[in-house]
């Protein structure tokens, strides 16, 4: 009976260890799709905070000034921000928004850093250091022919 199972032995830790560590990828693969999807998601939702982030701004310098509705859609987007926004990101649009407030005409360099941080934040890179904050502005003015 003992030579029966030192034959088997080998074979049957074999198979058990076989089993195990099939599982434990199954379970680490499955974890990190989970974690994968997350992060899909959190960046899709960023994206999408972004854009709205960018037509507000495009809204605020083709009226010449804001309305009502474009104080509430700020109020939405300051809240979304503060939710999916990078640090970085965040102190930006503080800046930009203090400035608005204060009535500061550096408003608009503090609104292009958040531009550039949001970029940067979401896998966006300037790779050659080309893009400044500047280019950002002269974008959006240009579809709007106002002064630079």
């Amino acid at each position: 009976m003992n030579e029966i199972l030192e034959i088997f032995k080998i074979p049957l830790l074999t198979a058990f260890f076989t089993i195990i560590l099939g599982w434990f990828s199954i379970y680490v693969k499955n974890k990190l799709n989970r974690l994968d999807r997350k992060e899909n998601e959190k960046l899709q939702k960023q994206r999408e905070v972004f854009d709205k982030m960018l037509s507000l701004y495009s809204r605020k310098l083709s009226s010449n000034g804001v309305d009502n509705n474009w104080l509430q859609d700020f109020e939405i987007i300051s809240k979304d921000l503060v939710i999916w926004a990078n640090d970085k990101v965040l102190y930006e649009f503080s800046q930009y928004s203090k400035a608005l407030i204060e009535n500061n005409k550096d408003y608009e360099i503090y609104f292009a850093k958040t531009i550039e941080a949001f970029r940067k934040h979401i896998g966006y890179k300037n790779r050659f250091n080309k893009i400044k904050p500047q280019d950002f502005l002269n974008v959006f003015k240009a579809g709007w022919q106002k002064e630079l």
